[in-house]
């Protein structure tokens, strides 16, 4: 096939209606492809029970309102997904980032942020299947790690010390020593921490 008749190919290939179009989906054109793409890959495999949420930078260097610049991940420039994969790295889920003020991630909570609509998002499809999810301190709040009890998920990640909602007099990195395990919900930057599926604390960890 000729570039000319490639290009000619593709500046005629459509997957969605104009009549469908969107203001605040800059993806509107794709959204059908990216909906059915998600559709088969629930249906053709069967992630098993651990599976983590995080992004993924795809390289692109031209033109795009899509285009994120992220300074500390080896590709730095690029469109920005999130995904949620399973251990064997196979991506059962993915969401394209449109930036600040776009689209939507589904009804959820009105006091969620993007982190937490994100995840919410992308688990929503196997709410109630008793799955184990883990993701970066971007995601983690206690909001969402109770949100996620109510939907019978166990869910576990680092956590920012500045974040709403943690307790008061809460140790440092400094003032903890190694191997102590935090007690209630005492919770620092860089630790682990879950929300345990029979209890109402959240356990902490190095």
């Amino acid at each position: 096939m000729t570039k000319s008749r490639f290009q000619a190919l593709l500046s005629n290939l459509h997957v969605n209606n104009e009549a469908n179009a969107t203001e605040n989906d800059k993806l509107w054109k794709l959204r059908p492809l990216i909906d059915r793409l998600n559709l088969n890959f629930g249906k053709l495999y069967n992630a098993n029970q651990c599976q983590s949420i995080d992004e993924s930078m795809i390289l692109f260097k031209r033109r795009s309102t899509l285009k994120q610049y992220c300074p500390m991940k080896p590709i730095k420039r690029g469109y920005k997904l999130w995904i949620r994969a399973d251990t064997s790295g196979y991506i059962s889920k993915f969401c394209v980032y449109q930036g600040k003020g776009t689209k939507s991630y589904g009804q959820f909570p009105a006091t969620f942020g993007l982190g937490e609509n994100v995840v919410a998002s992308l688990c929503h499809d196997i709410f109630q299947k008793g799955r184990k999810i883990f993701f970066g301190n971007f995601f983690t709040s206690l909001p969402l790690l109770s949100f996620l009890k109510e939907k019978d998920f166990f869910g576990c990640g680092t956590i920012r010390a500045n974040r709403k909602g943690l307790p008061a007099g809460m140790k440092t990195d400094k003032q903890m020593q190694r191997e102590e395990l935090a007690s209630g919900a005492r919770i620092a930057s860089g630790k682990s921490c879950r929300a345990d599926n029979q209890q109402s604390q959240l356990t902490v960890r190095r």
